[in-house]
């Protein structure tokens, strides 16, 4: 038996011409949630804000790949299906964020197809600005996932998830089908050790999260030879060698965040080596600590938070210059990510 097909859908227009309002009229002239008074309506659309939630930084994707939603995402859902205006006034938001499971059942569905028909049939590609998924051993699959990249002309951030189970993705190709191609619309992109080989496909990229990188240093020279316009860079090992590359490939870093979960007394001299990056006005350090009272009473943090001042103090970069402190994880009881942050202006004499 043949497989089935997924059926397309024809792009939705940037506007409502009056054609097409008198169809979505005669379409919706039975729906009640229409004839609400607008007072009711005012209050049921004023729950969804603008807000992006924390992006993590890529050690815990277990949310991400099973695509758990918030209670405002399942109510943008539900809105979204009520009418053909709710959902021609909610496409965007709707899909402003896609993540892996909503992205792969599409993938697996349409596994069949070429590539460019699928990418003609995303009707909400253009909206997306927010992609999470995980490359899978299937090059057909991630032969859409490409197609799917080049149409989403306004995504801004591609968070590629580290495998769930980690051995063996060195075995596979799983990055063929991104030979050639690029992704100039890209600005943020979330990084897994396994899909190195992909760097040079985002050229534009201002941010990018080393996640699962460790001690490689294979990304630092990619870095510098295709991503030259990197200013933040969050998730990075420092190591004697690392620190270098990165001083030497990256000279206009603005933002640096580090993996600190337990302090060495070389980490010290490391940091001071960031003192050549004369663009630098935040420092970000991610630590095992569950608050940040226990990084105050730490006096080798102390000392780090000493350091770190004495950097931006020291260079030439512009704006307001900070510290930061972060610590992140996934509680495995409540099933959720667990994270806290603490920001020191440099500067201020009170902290």
């Amino acid at each position: 038996m043949a497989p089935k097909r997924m059926k397309l859908v024809h792009p939705a227009p940037e506007g409502l011409s009056p054609a097409r309002i008198a169809l979505i009229e005669s379409i919706n002239k039975d729906c009640k949630m229409l004839q609400l008074p607008v007072e009711i309506l005012m209050e049921i659309f004023s729950w969804f804000s603008d807000e992006i939630p924390p992006e993590t930084s890529g050690y815990h994707n277990k949310a991400s790949r099973e695509g758990r939603q918030t209670d405002q995402e399942r109510a943008l859902r539900r809105l979204y299906q009520t009418c053909a205006i709710w959902r021609h006034l909610l496409l965007a938001r709707r899909w402003k964020e896609v993540k892996h499971q909503q992205m792969f059942r599409m993938l697996k569905a349409s596994e069949h197809m070429k590539p460019a028909v699928f990418a003609e049939g995303l009707y909400f590609a253009t909206h997306v600005r927010t992609l999470r998924i995980e490359l899978v051993k299937d090059h057909a699959m991630n032969a859409l996932l490409v197609a799917a990249l080049k149409a989403m002309s306004n995504l801004h951030t591609f968070h590629l998830l580290s495998p769930e189970y980690y051995f063996g993705y060195n075995d596979f190709p799983y990055t063929t089908p991104f030979n050639g191609q690029t992704f100039p619309q890209v600005r943020s992109l979330v990084l897994p050790l396994y899909a190195l080989d992909i760097l040079k496909c985002f050229p534009k990229i201002t941010k990018i999260t080393a996640a699962c990188w460790s001690e490689d240093i294979r990304p630092y020279n990619v870095l510098g030879k295709h991503c030259k316009d990197v200013e933040e860079f969050e998730g990075f090992t420092a190591t004697g060698i690392t620190v270098r590359r990165l001083v030497r490939l990256l000279p206009n870093l603005r933002s640096l965040k580090l993996d600190l979960f337990y302090f060495r007394p070389v980490f010290l001299d490391l940091l001071r080596s960031l003192s050549a990056l004369n663009q630098l006005n935040h420092i970000g350090i991610r630590t095992h600590l569950q608050d940040f009272e226990k990084v105050k009473a730490d006096p080798d943090l102390l000392s780090v938070i000493k350091v770190a001042k004495e950097i931006l103090k020291g260079n030439k970069a512009t704006g307001p210059k900070t510290i930061g402190f972060f610590h992140e994880r996934w509680d495995h009881t409540e099933a959720r990510d667990v994270r806290w942050d603490e920001t020191i202006i440099v500067g201020e004499e009170r902290q």
